[in-house]
Formats: C-alpha cells, sequence, structure tokens
C-alpha cells in the first residue's frame, strides 16, 4: 500500500483513463463472453443438463454485470450524467452478491455430482435446483437491497451502515472463500481416492468397453474438479484486494489509496469476465458445443462466400 502511495510521476488523469479503457474491455468481454454461454446453454438440447442450469444462472448474474454495472458507472462518472451514488452502490453490490451466491449453488451442485454420483439425479432434482438458484438470487438480493431502510433516510449516525458493511465483508466474501476452499479440499481428496480406485479397476479388467466406461467417469469427475478449482482460485483473487480495502476501511487498519480503488474495481469485474472462458474453455460438453457453433458459422460464412463468387461468374457470363 505505501509504495502505491509512493510513486513520483503518478498521474491521476492517466490513470483514470486507463482505468476506463481496461474497464470497458471488460465489459464488451463480459458481455460476449457470458452471452455466449448463455446462447449455447438455451439454444442447444444437449445441455439442458441440470449443472448447466447453475453455469446458465450465473452467466446471467456476470452479464448484469457487464451490461449494467460498467456502463451506468460510466455515465456517472465520465459523463457526469445526475446520479444517485447510494443507488449505484445498491445495484453494484445485487449483482456482485448474486454472482457470488451462484458461484456457491454452482459449488454445491458439482459437490454433490463428485462426492454422491450414484444419488445426485434424485438429490439434485429439477425443483430443488430450481430452488437452489432462487436462493442464490433472493439472498444477495434481499441483502443488496436492505441499506434502502437507512440510506435514503436523514440520520446522522453511521451506526446501520458499519454493522451492515461488516456482515457482508463476513457473509459475502470471508465465509464463502473458507467454505469454497474446504468443499474443493474434499473433492480433490475423493476425485484423487476414486481415481485410484478406478486405476485398480481398470488393471482388472479384460474388455476393453468396460475400461473404457471407467476411464470416462474418472475423466468427468476430473474435468469437474478443475473447473471448480480454477473458478475458486479466480474469485478468490479477484476478491482478495477488495476484501483488503473494506477490512481497512471498516476495522480503521489503513487507508486506501485511489489507485488501490481501481485496481480492485477491476479486480472484481475480471471475475465476472473470466467465469464464462473457464468453462467454456475447461468444461467438456460446453467446450464441444462452442467449437461446433463457431464451425457451423464458419462454414456457413463460406457457403455464402463461394455462393457471391458463383454468383458474379454467373452474371458475367450472362453479359
Amino acid at each position: 500500500m505505501s509504495s502505491l502511495e509512493g510513486r513520483p510521476n503518478h498521474n491521476p488523469d492517466r490513470t483514470e483513463k486507463w482505468f476506463w479503457c481496461i474497464a470497458c474491455l471488460e465489459a464488451i468481454l463480459i458481455i460476449i463472453g457470458n452471452g455466449t454461454v448463455i446462447y449455447l446453454v438455451t439454444s442447444q438440447k444437449r445441455l439442458r443438463r441440470t449443472g448447466n442450469w447453475f453455469i446458465l444462472s450465473l452467466a446471467f448474474a456476470d452479464f448484469f454485470v457487464g451490461i449494467f454495472i460498467i456502463p451506468t458507472f460510466f455515465a456517472c462518472s465520465r459523463l457526469h450524467f445526475t446520479c444517485s451514488w447510494d443507488v449505484q452502490v445498491l445495484f453494484f453490490e445485487l449483482f456482485l452478491f448474486t454472482s457470488i451466491g451462484n458461484l456457491c449453488a454452482m459449488t454445491l451442485d458439482r459437490y454433490i455430482a463428485i462426492i454422491h454420483p450414484l444419488r445426485y439425479p434424485a438429490v439434485m432434482t429439477t425443483k430443488r435446483a430450481c430452488f437452489a438458484i432462487g436462493l442464490a438470487w433472493a439472498v444477495p438480493g434481499i441483502t443488496a437491497l436492505a441499506p434502502v431502510f437507512w440510506r435514503f433516510k436523514d440520520t446522522e449516525s453511521d451506526a446501520p451502515e458499519r454493522v451492515f458493511r461488516v456482515f457482508v465483508i463476513f457473509a459475502f466474501v470471508l465465509v464463502p472463500v473458507t467454505v469454497l476452499l474446504l468443499v474443493y479440499v474434499r473433492i480433490i481428496i475423493v476425485v484423487r481416492r476414486h481415481s485410484r480406485h478406478l486405476a485398480i479397476l481398470d488393471a482388472q479388467l479384460n474388455f476393453n468397453i468396460k475400461r473404457m466406461a471407467t476411464n470416462n467417469r474418472g475423466t468427468t469427475m476430473k474435468s469437474s474438479a478443475k473447473v471448480m478449482g480454477t473458478m475458486i482460485l479466480l474469485f478468490v483473487t479477484c476478491w482478495c484486494l477488495s476484501t483488503y480495502r473494506s477490512l481497512c476501511a471498516y476495522f480503521n487498519l489503513g487507508q486506501s489509496t485511489p489507485l488501490l480503488d481501481k485496481l480492485s474495481r477491476l479486480l472484481l469485474f475480471l471475475n465476472s469476465a473470466g467465469n464464462p472462458m473457464v468453462y467454456s474453455l475447461l468444461k467438456e460438453d460446453l467446450r464441444r458445443s462452442l467449437i461446433r457453433t463457431i464451425g457451423g458459422i464458419v462454414n456457413r460464412c463460406r457457403r455464402v462466400k463461394d455462393g457471391g463468387k458463383v454468383g458474379v461468374i454467373f452474371s458475367k457470363t450472362a453479359h
């Protein structure tokens, strides 16, 4: 923190321009990435599985970050629109908290799928999945809207705001981080144990078909664990600076700087931009659908291009 404050040639205007250039780039990545995931899951029947509904819900939450939070933040800060900072913070927290809630719901789904694979279809029914997704939206939404009861009233006491801030830090950052890390450690232990069991079982089998079946089960579990681990690591990395700033502000541990504030916001936006890249590249069914969709678009473009060439040839022949 002191090293950031001690830079001699720090130019606020230049920093502000770089901040908005990166933030706008992140907004574009958020909209394109999450929009692509939303399109794939909603348009292709093979992706309409229980586990992918959680990904769809998280994609919507992150999509709103790119389409609402960053543009309104830019309009209020740079275009000098008349804005209420309290309302802006309210929506800022609403979509960010919802993203955290959906990440936790998706982690719970994958935990059940990996730890109890045989019981998963009976445990995670469509009704229960919808209920979990509803909670992932309702709880953060109610929490984010709670400050309405005191922010818009003429009161000199800041006690409710301070209590709320401390609650948010623990309920939506520290507790989720701790739980997610513990869950992931448990998943890794189970995946390794299951992989060793499959290796022993595979060595005892003499039929290639059965060997392929066991290998597929092990590959699916490893893929799910890799996706969850990458997303949890991304979440912890992107929220650590914002959590540090909040702890310093509300426990009088130090004072933040404008540059540190901007970096923490960019990291929060990066979380919403990185999530779709993680499960689009690492989740096998989404990756295959994405490659298939891109291939179809390329083929259609080639057919249109070739059709245009044929049309030109025919027109020249006619003349």
